[in-house]
């Protein structure tokens, strides 16, 4: 976590720097971390009696089942109690109460709050966790990079990109058309929004970004629980983050410098880190 004054090449100027910001942000983040604040359980719609960890099992391994089952017992509007500390999570069904949600003030309907869970892997900057003033001003710093003007700089790569995907394909193969449009997706945001060209670099983040984008609700259950992530598969998820982060600090580093391996004078979608001393980075 950096103050606004920090530009990213004061950053992690080692990649032993990018760890401990990395630690950092994972305990800064953790959900829930020393909170005590009391939960008003009147007024929310009713649900199972059973102890927390059960509830969060059944929700995280069994949830094909288990929230199906709450819908027909408890109707449209549920409520779950959750680990760690069983606070509620009123779970919604209908697609009015979707639709009453999402247009909603965004004063009162904080989506930042409600992404907390992310906070360990995306950092308090990130504009998932925003709400507010902060979220307008980050939307405003970042908007530029993503309009019409901008983008058809990057209508040659994308074509470049997708061409080599396709061309890829054999005759009479059959392929999941999900799983290739997720390749290509993330070939593209490594490439134009990250610009990162260098292919041992390329390499090197795309299983690792694979593995952040499909993460398992328990990976993320284990977030707000320190010890599980010392374990087992809660272990190799928080390496597998940190040494993602090593690869985007490096880059940021390249960036600012001017220095970037195979980078052909072309600058990412993301803003410009000597441009912008807002907090846009993890």
């Amino acid at each position: 976590m950096t103050s606004p004054e920090q530009r990213p090449e004061q950053m992690a100027t080692t990649d032993a720097a990018a760890y401990a910001l990395s630690a950092r942000r994972y305990e800064k983040m953790r959900p829930l971390a020393g909170s005590s604040t009391p939960v008003d359980l009147h007024g929310l719609p009713p649900g199972p009696g059973w102890p927390a960890i059960i509830q969060s099992i059944g929700l995280l391994r069994f949830r094909h089942r288990f929230v199906p089952w709450a819908h027909r017992r408890y109707g449209d509007a549920f409520t779950v109690r959750i680990l760690p500390q069983g606070r509620p999570l009123v779970l919604f069904t209908g697609p009015e109460h979707a639709r009453e949600i999402f247009a909603g003030d965004p004063e009162v309907f904080h989506a930042g709050k409600g992404n907390a869970i992310l906070g360990p892997m995306m950092g308090e900057h990130s504009l998932l966790l925003q709400d507010s003033s902060e979220h307008k001003r980050a939307r405003k710093l970042l908007m530029p990079a993503f309009n019409g003007h901008a983008l058809r700089e990057y209508a040659a790569l994308v074509t470049d990109v997708a061409t080599a995907e396709v061309d890829s394909w054999l005759p009479g193969e059959s392929f999941s058309a999900l799983q290739r449009m997720n390749r290509l997706t993330l070939e593209v945001i490594l490439r134009v929004v990250f610009g990162v060209t260098d292919e041992s670099r390329l390499a090197q983040m795309r299983p690792r970004v694979n593995k952040v984008v499909d993460i398992s609700p328990a990976i993320l259950f284990g977030y707000g629980m320190p010890r599980l992530q010392n374990l087992g598969p809660w272990k190799r998820s928080k390496d597998n983050s940190f040494e993602l982060d090593a690869l985007i600090y490096a880059e940021i580093r390249e960036a600012a410098r001017g220095v970037r391996p195979g980078h052909a004078d072309r600058r990412a979608v993301a803003p410009d880190p000597r441009r912008h001393r807002g907090r846009l980075h993890r």
